[in-house]
This record gives structure tokens, sequence and C-alpha cells, in this order.
């Protein structure tokens, strides 16, 4: 929505609060990995001439946008402290953190297992 909105009536903020909502979901939903890299692309050239998102400046705040939508991984490894019930993974180590990013223990990024089904 916010990059259609873009497209019909540019406002500065657009841009920024596309990429905390794109970290927003990709904290939540990792398909966005592949639909979001096109969206982007068209928001940053679809600007004026002087194309003013692909500055630096604009850029490392696009990206602190992004980043601080990927908040909610930050507060994983503070919830496991506590240890609550129904809770996946060990996020207390660096590497089960990367792991749980990564998703690794729910089997995504892979659409078939393999394994065939015996009637």
């Amino acid at each position: 929505l916010l990059t259609a909105r873009h497209a019909t009536s540019p406002r500065p903020w657009i841009p920024y609060a596309g990429a905390f909502a794109l970290g927003l979901g990709l904290a939540n939903q990792h398909t966005l990995a592949l639909s979001a890299p096109p969206l982007c692309l068209a928001v940053l050239l679809s600007a004026p001439k002087e194309r003013p998102l692909l500055r630096p400046g604009p850029l490392l705040t696009l990206a602190g946008s992004l980043c601080w939508g990927l908040a909610p991984y930050a507060y994983l490894p503070l919830a496991a402290l506590s240890a609550p019930s129904g809770s996946w993974g060990d996020c207390l180590s660096p590497e089960g953190l990367i792991r749980h990013v990564l998703r690794r223990e729910y089997g995504t990024f892979r659409l078939y297992s393999g394994e065939e089904r015996q009637s």
C-alpha cells in the first residue's frame, strides 16, 4: 500500500515508513524477502531525476528504518531469559538466535520434504 501511495502521490516520509514496515514484516514473514526487492527498487528509482533517496544520508536512514523494524528479533533473547512455556528454540546464544532467525528448526524454505506418503 505504501508503494502504491508513493507512486500516486509521493511524500518524503513514505519510503521511511515503508522500510520500517518491511523490517516488521521480515521479522514475521520471510517470504517478503522475495517480494520486497522489486518494491524497494521501484520506490528508489521512482524519485525525480536527481534520485534523492540514492544519496548516502537517505540510504542510511532507510537502512536504519529497516533495522528498527527488525527490533522484535532484539526482544527474543530477553524473552528467552524467563524461559516461557511454548517458546521455540534457544535464543540465548548467538547461534541459537541465528538458527531461529533463519528458521532452521521449523523446516521453512523447503516446500517439499522429499518423503512420500505410504497408503
